[in-house]
């Protein structure tokens, strides 16, 4: 009986993980869409081979995304 309950707490514990983790990439994806043009101006810039426009490019998309994650992090409850 010990052990059935030992499974069945895992089985919650990974469940409320995998619904945390869920609800943080939906925040992610739904925040980063709108930045979704800053990927093709990258890709441009590289076939252009505007290097000073890429590493521009990759730190402005480095900060929206830490930004992004820091919100939704702060956005999603803990349910553990």
């Amino acid at each position: 009986m010990a052990k059935l309950v030992h499974i069945l707490l895992l089985i919650l514990i990974v469940n409320v993980y995998s619904n945390e983790t869920i609800n943080l990439i939906r925040c992610i994806y739904k925040n980063f869409v709108p930045n979704v043009k800053l990927i093709f101006d990258l890709v441009d810039y590289i076939k252009a081979q505007n290097w000073l426009q890429v590493v521009a490019t990759i730190s402005t998309i480095y900060t929206k995304v830490k930004n992004i994650i820091s919100t939704c992090k702060a956005e999603t409850p803990k349910l553990v």
